[in-house]
């Protein structure tokens, strides 16, 4: 067996060390979850039912969330799908109060457009950032018991799209489409001070 399939024969080993070679900044998952995450490909990692959700856009990712209820909790996809000039980041993070779907420019000279020049790393490292930050002021929400039950905060991040970022909450016994989702360019401000006013 060579170097790589033993390697990816070990979930945990896989994703954490896949992680630490791409040189990724911290993804917004939970601590339990990396171990918990699976390869499917050599870059690209899920855990749960979130695998089925891998080769999906963000869009496409939520619906198929969304489809199930918003039910899934914990499950999470991070990778890189194409190569080369095509290589993009996949987030997806099904938390217990936040939802997360991003996909950013992960090629070797980014497209540029919508990251106002930045490299494609540093706004991964941003939008990374931001999420951490929206599911921090999540937890501490629930934890003064303002989190609003049965409603979770969603997020579409697709630097791809010609709507690059969507943000709402669920309602309860409702199943969420994207027409619940605000077309924002401010989306993670905006999820942030509605968070804020609970």
């Amino acid at each position: 067996m060579d170097k790589l399939s033993g390697l990816l024969s070990r979930p945990s080993t896989a994703a954490s060390g896949w992680l630490a070679r791409a040189g990724l900044p911290t993804p917004p998952l939970a601590q339990a979850v990396l171990p918990a995450m699976e390869p499917l490909a050599p870059h690209l990692f899920a855990s749960g039912v979130a695998a089925q959700w891998a080769d999906l856009d963000p869009e496409q990712a939520f619906q198929a969330w969304a489809a199930r209820g918003g039910s899934v909790r914990g499950d999470a996809v991070l990778g890189i799908i194409g190569n080369g000039l095509h290589a993009r980041l996949r987030c997806y993070s099904a938390g217990p109060d936040v939802a997360l779907f991003m996909q950013r420019d992960w090629s070797p000279v980014g497209d540029g457009e919508g990251t106002a020049g930045a490299t494609p790393a540093m706004a991964v490292e941003g939008a990374f950032t931001l999420a951490r930050l929206l599911q921090e002021r999540a937890a501490a929400a629930r934890a003064n018991g303002r989190w609003p039950e049965g409603r979770t905060l969603v997020l579409v991040d697709d630097a791809f799209s010609s709507q690059p970022q969507r943000w709402g909450w669920t309602h309860p016994g409702r199943a969420a489409s994207l027409d619940d989702l605000a077309a924002d360019r401010d989306a993670y401000l905006s999820a942030l001070v509605s968070v804020r006013a609970l």
